[in-house]
């Protein structure tokens, strides 16, 4: 059935607001995260927010952190309406996660659209908080972490490196921590930097042993920096602990 239309029809939040579109597929590998994959795009995603009212609490929490990704690194206008309608999204109130899940899709269209292929490399900004959340995951077989928990301790990291170059102030890293907290997310990771180095060194966005990052940016869209030393992210990495 090589070829066939495909027409996906996401059941969860983290699906609904994100890996439901774009067109990317991914298998995991002992070494890593998403490291054998193609792209293949729906023709239609179709997302009903009333199967969201029972999903497990723990898997619910997991698409608030990509809900938070986009607030932090696309539009932080959407991060105040996540704070001001916190507590009916953690309701399961289905006419605000209508309005949760419209956003963050037409968030990700827009990025994807103009990089479907990540060849001119914006669609690399949907990668806030990964390097590191993958990394988290991949030192705990898949297991200890999940992907929105994980997601989360990366982006507080990215956070704080942000505030050491600028980017970001201090209200603004404790805004991001303490939205992350109402959503019962973590806000920092648990693992040493001895564990995660070698899984940090197989992504992608790793060249000749320097990091390139998506760094959060005050009342802006994220960007992606290639000019952060690594003992900086280390720094930042061990802050966060």
């Amino acid at each position: 059935m090589r070829g066939i239309r495909l027409l996906q029809c996401p059941t969860t939040l983290l699906a609904q607001v994100d890996s439901a579109i774009g067109g990317k597929t991914g298998v995991n590998l002992p070494e890593g995260k998403n490291l054998v994959g193609a792209f293949h795009p729906a023709e239609w995603v179709f997302s009903d927010v009333e199967c969201l009212r029972s999903q497990e609490e723990e898997d619910f929490r997991q698409g608030l952190a990509e809900a938070v990704k986009y607030g932090i690194g696309e539009n932080w206008n959407f991060l105040s309406w996540l704070e001001e309608n916190a507590g009916p999204i953690l309701r399961r109130d289905c006419s605000v996660l209508l309005r949760l899940v419209s956003e963050c899709s037409r968030m990700k269209l827009s990025v994807v659209s103009a990089d479907e292929r990540e060849q001119s490399g914006s669609r690399v900004r949907l990668n806030l908080g990964h390097t590191v959340g993958h990394a988290l995951e991949a030192t705990s077989g898949y297991k200890r972490w999940k992907h929105g928990d994980a997601v989360a301790a990366g982006m507080m990291v990215a956070a704080r490196l942000a505030a050491h170059l600028g980017e970001l102030g201090e209200e603004e890293y404790r805004r991001i921590g303490r939205i992350l907290s109402r959503f019962s997310l973590p806000t920092g990771p648990d693992r040493p930097w001895e564990d995660i180095l070698p899984f940090l060194a197989r992504d992608k966005k790793f060249t000749g042993g320097v990091p390139s990052l998506v760094i959060p940016r005050k009342n802006a869209p994220c960007t992606l920096r290639s000019d952060i030393p690594l003992p900086l992210l280390r720094e930042a990495y061990e802050e966060s602990l």
